[in-house]
């Protein structure tokens, strides 16, 4: 008679052979991060490109060239709609005013439009040499714009104003004239004086422009076509050079 032992947990068949693979896998640890670059080297590649592109464009086409291409670009970008001929240039609408200066003299100015040159009468010359005149025409000396050179033995830019004023207040009441009607003024840049001048049939200004030795009287004087010779004599004084 044999006895065996008891086993109370007797191991039990498998059933379900184990997998081959794992039912669930394991997480892949994410890649390591890439090293940081600094921001400083962007930074300084914008610097160098911020400087060296405009050096480019101004080696490449000039200060002026940029402007040429901007506007080849803006007429190509805008095609035409209809192939017309160039038109001729319009011709300048300002008439032509010849320049006046007098044989040996140190100022010049333009014909004012609508005058002719004309000789200076006698009673407005006397002996000046640097003597010139225009009107507005050939037979009326009366209504007339009339210019006198005058050298000085000194130079005015050297003169206080208050003796300039009084050497040629002496001057203009010497002419017979009144010089308190005396006005400080500058005619195309230069200083000078204007006085009201009155003759028996006729008014006039009489600007004295200085620079330098060099005086001009400029004479405007009008008997019954004020406005005419008003606007002639302003432009005779923005045309007048000295020199």
């Amino acid at each position: 008679m044999s006895y065996e032992l008891y086993d109370p947990y007797p191991e039990q068949p498998q059933q379900y052979a184990p997998p081959a693979y794992p039912l669930v896998e394991p997480p892949i640890p994410p890649p390591p991060p890439p090293p940081r670059r600094s921001n400083r080297a962007w930074v300084v590649v914008g610097i160098v490109a911020a400087v060296l592109v405009p050096i480019a464009l101004v080696a490449a086409c000039g200060f002026g060239g940029v402007l040429v291409a901007i506007g080849e670009q803006s007429r190509s970008a805008t095609p035409s709609t209809s192939a017309t001929p160039s038109s001729s240039p319009t011709p300048s609408a300002t008439p032509y005013r010849p320049t006046v200066r007098p044989a040996g003299a140190r100022y010049d100015w333009q014909v004012p439009t609508g005058y002719v040159q004309v000789a200076a009468p006698s009673d407005l010359r006397n002996s000046e040499p640097h003597t010139a005149a225009a009107g507005l025409n050939t037979a009326d000396t009366t209504n007339i714009l009339v210019t006198n050179g005058v050298p000085l033995a000194v130079d005015t830019g050297t003169l206080s104003a208050e003796t300039l004023r009084d050497e040629f207040d002496k001057v203009v009441t010497t002419l017979g004239h009144d010089a308190k009607t005396r006005t400080e003024v500058t005619v195309n840049g230069y200083s000078a004086l204007r006085y009201d001048f009155n003759f028996a049939t006729a008014q006039a200004y009489s600007y004295f422009v200085f620079k330098g030795t060099d005086a001009v009287q400029v004479l405007c004087r009008w008997a019954d076509h004020k406005v005419e010779i008003i606007r002639g004599c302003d432009d005779l004084l923005a045309t007048l050079t000295i020199g």
